[in-house]
């Protein structure tokens, strides 16, 4: 962003990873307001397509639905689809999870 935007970005192309939780729809739909091109990504198609559509100039953004975080070649496949953008100027990663377990239970490593 620069001073003589406004504060605004200057359209900057940020990743955004899980995008339809709840944080990645607020980041996406932060991101998009202040001018941002968001690539929105998610491993659900449905929920990101409608998610997508609800943003400012849904046109100017990407959604890449079916990408597992754990495949090396699905994320490969997904830096590739947001290629057609240009260029990648920052990433916010938003995919968390939580697994109980007891001490017991874990790793040893």
């Amino acid at each position: 962003m620069s001073s003589s935007t406004g504060g605004r970005a200057d359209g900057s192309v940020i990743l955004v990873t899980g995008a339809t939780g709840n944080l990645g729809r607020a980041t996406c739909a932060t991101l998009a307001r202040l001018g941002h091109r968001v690539v929105a990504l998610d491993r659900m198609a449905s929920p990101l397509q409608a998610m997508v559509a609800t943003l400012p100039d849904p046109a100017r953004h990407v959604a890449i639905a079916g990408v597992d975080l754990g495949d090396a070649a699905a994320c490969d496949a997904a830096m590739a689809e947001a290629a057609r953008l240009g260029r990648l100027d920052g990433a916010v990663h938003t995919v968390g999870g939580f697994a109980a377990a007891s001490i017991a239970e874990g790793d040893a490593a």
